[in-house]
């Protein structure tokens, strides 16, 4: 094949590469946990998370796509991941009562998203293998996908003293070949790692249990 040839083709690739990056993409935070072992007797109102995660958590990199980015998700990222963590713990019955409002609650839950990313991208450095356009490259990786989760949960009494925190992270990263496009499979890889990190959270309330009945029943008066 000529080298002008080549070219041409490669250019061709790498267009269709990076535009199929550029479509629109949705992304929900949902959590998937299981049943909760048991249930903790606690009425607990949940606020929203606060996010403090970097600015550049949420680019797009070269022909890529953000889970995160601002025309990726419906509405704020603090209130999505909320409602999720709101929704699973609910649906799992980690607690007797849990909602946003609780009349006369037991503990408060609030916390931070310290990190919250997950995009995929045509790495630089692959740009040689697209412009080689040899056939045995067409397998070699060129997309990288990357995706972390750091979050901070905090239970307080209602007056504002903090009882315990927890937190958990998780971060993933791999390669795709021109084979496997991985733009639209970061939601999956974000949740995936919302998942584990919230199940780690989980898991450390219940080895933390008796601090937090503790807590409920000083504030219960005789």
């Amino acid at each position: 094949m000529r080298v002008c040839a080549r070219v041409r083709i490669a250019a061709a690739l790498l267009l269709a590469a990076t535009g199929a990056g550029c479509l629109p993409f949705s992304y929900e935070p949902r959590m998937s946990l299981g049943v909760s072992p048991e249930r903790l007797p606690l009425r607990v109102e949940v606020h929203d998370l606060q996010d403090v995660s970097p600015p550049e958590d949420r680019r797009r990199r070269l022909g890529g796509t953000s889970a995160t980015a601002t025309d990726s998700l419906a509405g704020e990222l603090s209130t999505q991941v909320t409602d999720a963590i709101l929704t699973s713990f609910r649906n799992d019955a980690v607690f007797s009562e849990l909602r946003r409002r609780v009349g006369s609650p037991d503990l408060v839950m609030s916390g931070n998203i310290r990190e919250f990313y997950a995009v995929s991208f045509l790495h630089p450095i692959a740009l040689p293998a697209v412009f080689t356009f040899f056939p045995p490259f067409l397998g070699v990786p060129i997309y990288a996908s990357e995706a972390g989760v750091d979050l901070e949960i905090t239970f307080a009494l209602p007056d504002g003293q903090r009882v315990a925190t927890y937190a958990a992270a998780r971060q993933s990263s791999y390669w795709s070949s021109i084979y496997r496009m991985p733009f639209y499979g970061v939601g999956t890889d974000l949740n995936k790692l919302l998942s584990e990190v919230m199940l780690d959270v989980r898991q450390q309330m219940y080895a933390d249990r008796e601090k937090l009945l503790r807590a409920e029943r000083e504030l219960t008066p005789e």
